[in-house]
């Protein structure tokens, strides 16, 4: 049994190992910027005589998206973990007379690439698609990017700080709060300019019926907020002027949601913030 173990810990030790971490992108992201989304059937898979990569074909019985549909359309991928001698979370594979749904996109050197990870990529069981969600494929071409509010899609701007938020947030009232934290979201058209600035309970979010995006909010009134976020909203509002977000493809501007965590701190009577 010692010796057993002993082999496992070796294997284990001499074998890379790897874990997967990322995150699935929103349907409207991954859509409008894949150069195909279809439906095939695996018709060949050829491994490379190192083993290290295979080549599939996939015969194309359905295009979800306008342009030119190819009836086949291939791919390298990296070959299974028994191959490479890789452990891996992420591990997966395509095989013979399997039906996909995929999104593809050209890698930086123009090759055409897909994952079954970080993407809505997936294998086709015997099972149709949920309904909502073939609706939604179904008319996909009809989508118009600046129809809808976005969350983290099409972000360009990472940075938890901002100049001129400084300078609002220096003006700020000086007082002993009771509640000294709260968490904003702010509306920002496509032109970058704030509409608005609630906390959470307070939006009442409006969604298209087929794509399932918010088109619009409402705001519950009757919601009472404490003096803190009274004073932050004031605050944030002052700030009339923000980053401009766009459509990657089609570089057309789109309306987004900036969520803004503020605290005062009481310690040092002043202000902070971090944009999310």
């Amino acid at each position: 049994m010692k010796t057993r173990y002993s082999l496992l810990i070796i294997f284990l030790f001499c074998t890379k190992s790897f874990a997967c971490d990322c995150n699935m992108p929103p349907l409207v992201e991954e859509f409008t910027t894949s150069d195909y989304v279809f439906e095939g059937i695996v018709t060949s898979k050829k491994y490379s005589k190192d083993s290290l990569t295979y080549k599939i074909t996939f015969e194309i019985y359905k295009h979800y998206k306008n342009g030119d549909k190819p009836k086949n359309l291939s791919f390298i991928l990296s070959s299974e973990s028994k191959y490479k001698k890789i452990i891996t979370s992420c591990d997966w594979s395509v095989n013979l007379n399997e039906k996909w749904l995929v999104y593809t996109s050209k890698s930086t050197i123009g090759e055409l690439y897909f994952s079954k990870y970080c993407s809505n990529s997936q294998l086709l069981q015997n099972e149709p698609l949920y309904s909502g969600y073939q609706r939604w494929l179904d008319n996909g071409n009809l989508l118009k990017v600046d129809n809808f509010i976005y969350n983290n899609e099409f972000r360009t701007n990472f940075s938890t700080s901002n100049s001129s938020i400084d300078s609002v947030f220096k003006n700020g009232k000086k007082k002993e709060y009771i509640e000294n934290y709260t968490g904003l979201y702010l509306l920002i058209d496509n032109k970058g300019v704030l509409k608005s600035a609630n906390i959470q309970k307070q939006i009442i979010p409006v969604y298209d019926s087929i794509f399932g995006l918010q088109t619009d909010i409402k705001i519950d009134n009757n919601v009472i907020l404490t003096e803190f976020q009274k004073d932050a909203i004031d605050l944030v509002m002052r700030k009339k002027s923000w980053e401009i977000r766009k459509h990657p493809i089609s570089n057309i501007p789109v309306s987004y949601f900036q969520v803004l965590h503020i605290e005062y701190d009481l310690k040092n009577n002043e202000w902070k913030y971090e944009l999310r």
